[in-house]
Order: structure tokens, then sequence, then C-alpha cells
């Protein structure tokens, strides 16, 4: 299987990249079996992937294996390209845009699940950081209202080079280090392209909304937006317009993702 996959071309073609070691498929394989080996521990992630944290050739690195998400998933990958493969080539790109992506060590398959390896971030999430939503924030109010701002500003230069990331929420940006004038690493890159019209990119602006103003206040909210709008360089008509947006589509998202029975299945570490 692993050379036919190889045959069809599932395996980056960019140097720097090593083929995956047999030992980290062991790894894999532990972890899909709920038992991560000693010196690894799983991370909650997508229900379509199994990731774990854990030390390899005395490194910290991160190990993901993609879930096959439907069937048809191994046939659409010949046109566009497999999930790990587009992280690994997205990621190169935006790097080369002045943004930061997780570098990627080593990347292969094993059967017909792909898995990356990835350098460990040091560093922690923004859902941690500066949101409620996994426990009390991280960062003392003045350092959080400092990181909302310098988040704005980036993701504002992020849409202004033409960059819609495939799926922009609070636990898909570390911050390294965890604090104010730190670098935004952007995960989850495989979906993330670049598009021409600006109305997309908005997009980006509602899955950040998304989060409940329990766990993110309307005052984090309007920071965001009006240092959003300061360095998009938008008039005054236009952020208020950009504003009324924001409520709408957010609430016709929310009533969407209500009408399917809730958020996407996530799987969560530790969790029986």
């Amino acid at each position: 299987m692993t050379r036919l996959l190889a045959w069809l071309g599932f395996r980056p073609s960019i140097p720097g990249i090593e083929p995956l070691p047999r030992d980290l498929r062991m790894v894999a394989r532990q972890l899909l079996n709920g038992e991560p080996p000693s010196g690894w521990h799983a991370l909650s992630s997508s229900a379509q992937a199994r990731v774990a944290r854990g030390h390899w050739r005395g490194e910290d690195v991160v190990l993901k294996v993609f879930l096959p998400r439907d069937p048809l998933e191994l046939l659409k990958s010949l046109f566009r390209g497999s999930r790990g493969v587009r992280a690994v080539r997205r990621g190169h790109e935006l790097e080369a845009d002045g943004f930061h992506a997780p570098v990627v060590l080593a990347h292969g398959w094993d059967g017909t699940r792909e898995i990356l390896l990835m350098r460990a971030v040091a560093g922690d999430s923004l859902s941690r950081l500066i949101s409620s939503r996994l426990g009390p924030p991280l960062l003392p109010v003045t350092d959080r209202q400092a990181v909302q701002r310098e988040f704005a500003a980036e993701v504002a230069r992020l849409h202004h080079l033409r960059w819609l990331h495939g799926d922009l929420r609070l636990g898909n940006v570390l911050l390294s280090p965890p604090r104010p004038g730190g670098n935004f690493v952007f995960l989850d890159n495989e979906s993330s392209r670049k598009v021409d019209n600006d109305a997309r990119l908005r997009k980006n602006l509602v899955q950040l909304n998304m989060m409940r103003p329990r766990f993110l206040s309307r005052s984090s909210r309007l920071r965001f937006l009006l240092k959003y709008a300061q360095t998009s360089e938008m008039s005054r008509s236009e952020v208020s317009e950009l504003a009324k947006y924001l409520m709408q589509a957010t609430e016709v998202r929310r009533a969407e993702r209500n009408q399917r029975g809730g958020p996407k299945a996530r799987f969560t570490a530790g969790a029986s």
C-alpha cells in the first residue's frame, strides 16, 4: 500500500522533509489504539485526526495522524494533494510571506493513514491565553489586551496578502513565546489558500467570532475589530458595515450549526 501511494504521488516533493521512519509508524499505531507509548501523550484534536506530543531524536515534537474523512478522500487527493502534503506546502507558502507555521520534520503513510511529524512550538494556544474556554485565561488582563490587538493586526496582514485560513479559530493559533510580542503560529493549514474576493476573507472573522461571549467578552471582540480595521485602513462607514455583517453572519452560522446538531465532533484527550 505504501509503495502504491508513493507511486500515485502521496509524498511531498519538498526538500528537507524526511520519509517517516518505522518507529514513528509504531507510535501512530499505538496512538490510534488509545495507548501512546511512554514519553508520548495524546492531545485533543478534531475527530478526523489524532495528535500526540513527545520526544524524538532529542527534539520536542508533535505527531499528527490524519484519519480518512470519507471513502473518496484518497481519490480526491489525486487531484488536489493529500491533507498532509497540502499542510506542508501551505506552511512553506505562509512562511515565504512572512507568517509562521509548524516546521515539518517527517511525512509518510501507514496504510491509508497519513502522518506528519512536526517540531513542537514553544508556546500556547490563544484559546488558553486570552479566552476562558479552557479555564481561566493564562495571561493577565493587560497582556491579553495587547495580544488581542497584535493578533488583529496579524490577521489584517494575512488578509492583505490574500490569505484565507481554512479554520481560523483561537485554538488553531499558537503564540510563541506566550506573551505580547511573540510570534503567531498558524496550525491546520491544509485548507488555507489565497483568494481574490474580499468577501471570502470575511469568513475568517466569522470563524473567530463564533466563540461564545461567556468565553471571550464583547469588549475583546470590539478591540480586535477596531485594530483589524485600523491596520486594514478601513473608513468609519466600512467598519460599521463590517460590524453589522459579522453580527448577522455569526447568527446565521450558529443557527446552521444548531440545525445540524451542534459543533463538529472532536476527539478529547483523556475522555473515557
